[in-house]
């Protein structure tokens, strides 16, 4: 029995949960989707008018690009640093950017989530968040917002 212990422990500890896999594959491995019978004004337009309803900053808001950085919690800042940069680590900023791109009469959009901080010295460091979760949360998004697969 005292045997028996240690390893049940030993297995609950080094089991792991089955990994998620992604809803589609795309030729970029980032969330893209493709949107038919919209100009590219209106959805980049149409992005810049979702980042603000999800109380995020618009950054960058052009035909071709929307970049938004929803914020922070002070919480969220310590484990960017702790994992990401070290404790000299400043100005962290987390970003979500859509990239439009039209072709062939269509708009095709391609998604990007990162944490960017910047180091001692000025350098700049970026995390890309693009586990299959997020990469699942990323393309759900699109095809909610009228896109089709790519």
């Amino acid at each position: 029995m005292k045997v028996l212990i240690p390893i049940i422990l030993l297995l609950a500890a080094c089991s792991q949960p089955a990994p998620v896999a992604r809803i589609a594959e795309t030729p970029s491995g980032y969330p893209e989707a493709v949107f038919s019978g919209i100009s590219a004004q209106k959805l980049a337009d149409k992005f810049a008018v979702r980042c603000i309803s999800k109380g995020h900053l618009i950054v960058v808001n052009t035909i071709t690009q929307v970049k938004c950085e929803p914020r922070m919690t002070e919480e969220n800042k310590n484990w960017a640093k702790a994992y990401i940069g070290n404790p000299y680590a400043d100005n962290i900023h987390h970003f979500l950017g859509y990239n439009l791109v039209e072709i062939s009469r269509k708009i095709r959009v391609q998604t990007r989530e990162w944490i960017q901080l910047q180091m001692p010295y000025g350098q700049i460091k970026r995390h890309e968040m693009n586990s299959s979760e997020g990469f699942n949360q990323g393309i759900n998004a699109l095809y909610e917002m009228g896109g089709k697969p790519v």
